[in-house]
């Protein structure tokens, strides 16, 4: 006796989609593991018990010294290289995917990603300005902390003003499309940062105007790492949306 068997098999999107689902699962639980790692990291530089996060020399050991960073920055450089390198051959992949033209209104056309990476770039200023103001308070020179406090003010605000207008000026509105709904997510998210970096900024200016970092800098050095989300924050946004 002979037994026939149907296979029931699955669209190839609904495969595609649970994969997609398990392979983000898995880049959240990294992810959350990374970032643990780093605040590790840096709450231990930071507490310094027994000023053993880098021992002093004894009579059985010498001093430890930290390694440089330089080979860190190097694989990450090798390593985005690939991702580029993927992107282009995905992009190879892909076929046009606009949203087509209709009766009452044009076919939906994607921005140039220059503005994402002009903002950036600005915000990338602002923080050359902060470190440079940063460098000043480490070496108690308070007019120079004053003048890469107010540079990166200047800066975050001529940011903002980019930003806003980037978004006032896009001919699209939020129901034309995916593409346009991330374009705005984008826009809109990074134009919250950058708010945040003015106020911030502000405050941090004022408060080196004032001469209260004249001994103490530490508010200045997590602006700092403010600062630097905000730049890694808007280079995402950026790069994303050169890939339309």
């Amino acid at each position: 006796m002979s037994v026939e068997t149907h296979a029931h098999h699955e669209h190839p999107d609904v495969v595609g989609s649970r994969n997609r689902l398990g392979v983000i699962l898995l880049l959240v639980a990294d992810i959350a593991f990374a970032l643990s790692m780093v605040f590790v990291y840096f709450y231990l530089r930071g507490q310094n018990v027994n000023d053993m996060w880098l021992p002093a020399a004894t009579a059985d050991r010498p001093a430890i010294e930290p390694l440089s960073a330089g080979p860190g920055w190097t694989v990450t450089a090798i390593v985005a290289l690939g991702l580029l390198a993927h992107m282009y051959g995905l992009k190879g992949a892909r076929t046009q995917n606009q949203t087509a033209a209709t009766a009452d209104r044009p076919a939906i056309e994607p921005l140039s990603a220059g503005p994402g990476w002009t903002v950036t770039a600005i915000v990338a200023l602002g923080l050359l300005a902060h470190m440079y103001g940063l460098k000043g308070a480490r070496s108690q020179n308070q007019t120079q902390l004053k003048l890469g406090s107010l540079v990166a003010l200047v800066v975050s605000v001529v940011a903002m003003v980019y930003q806003y207008n980037t978004i006032a000026t896009a001919p699209f509105t939020f129901s034309d499309g995916a593409y346009v709904s991330c374009f705005y997510m984008f826009a809109i998210m990074n134009l919250v940062h950058i708010l945040l970096t003015v106020f911030i900024s502000l405050g941090n200016w004022n408060r080196a105007r004032l001469g209260l970092y004249v001994e103490n800098f530490w508010h200045v050095d997590i602006v700092r790492i403010w600062w630097i989300w905000m730049v890694v924050s808007s280079l995402l946004g950026a790069f994303s949306l050169s890939y339309p």
